[in-house]
């Protein structure tokens, strides 16, 4: 079953904080393509995860717009500038071939592993290059899915990889419930314009636990993957 959360207002003395966001928030990962965007200042995005999404990668192998990006996500990484690599990710929509999304997902996740940085996932339709991936490069930074809409088979596979699923508006229910007893459960807006605070609240009545709780338990999360400082 997929669940749309409702909104709700957030109160005052409650920050939310969200783990996937293209909009400018202060307690939220923010999320910047380095093929089709600047990079915004630290003023406005304290928190930033950095990567070549699938959708924007060019049909041809060697190509120099995508070598000056890794080359920046590179140096943004190595001077402390991002929390988090991606999106990076196969996409079965992307215009570029599935081999060569594998090598921009595969370069981009030696940067992740050298600066011990997490890595934020866009899967579509191509959960067997993750899997297959995992299985074969063994990776020791946290991987994060985000969006994730799965069935909970699916869901239960990606957990027993170890990996981290984010939630945002749209979820499959079952899927949530078992990313919540594995430990590895995060919630998003993406570029939704709806307050983070309503899918916290959704998720909490699907859980059957309090607010505060899932709050609580997923700013531990934000510290310990994020290195996030200043939130109570």
């Amino acid at each position: 079953m997929e669940h749309s959360s409702g909104l709700i207002q957030s109160t005052p003395s409650m920050d939310f904080w969200d783990f996937h966001s293209h909009q400018r928030r202060r307690f939220a990962l923010c999320s910047c393509d380095l093929l089709r965007e600047e990079v915004p200042p630290i003023a406005d995005c304290p928190y930033l995860s950095v990567g070549l999404h699938p959708w924007s990668l060019p049909r041809e192998v060697s190509s120099p717009p995508v070598e000056v990006a890794l080359d920046q996500l590179n140096k943004l990484a190595q001077e402390g500038r991002i929390v988090a690599v991606g999106e990076a990710g196969w996409d079965a929509h992307s215009p570029a071939a599935m081999d060569y999304q594998q090598q921009l997902v595969e370069a981009q996740w030696q940067i992740a592993e050298e600066n011990r940085l997490p890595m934020v996932l866009h899967v579509v339709k191509r959960w067997q290059e993750l899997e297959c991936f995992i299985r074969r490069s063994r990776p020791t930074v946290p991987l994060i899915v985000h969006g994730f809409r799965g069935k909970a088979p699916l869901a239960q596979r990606l957990l027993h990889l170890g990996v981290w699923l984010s939630f945002g508006r749209y979820y499959n229910r079952e899927s949530l419930c078992e990313a919540w007893k594995a430990g590895r459960l995060l919630l998003e807006t993406d570029d939704s314009s709806l307050p983070i605070a309503s899918i916290y609240q959704a998720v909490a009545e699907d859980l059957g636990i309090d607010l505060s709780l899932l709050r609580d338990r997923l700013t531990g999360v934000a510290h310990q993957l994020f290195r996030v400082e200043n939130l109570s």
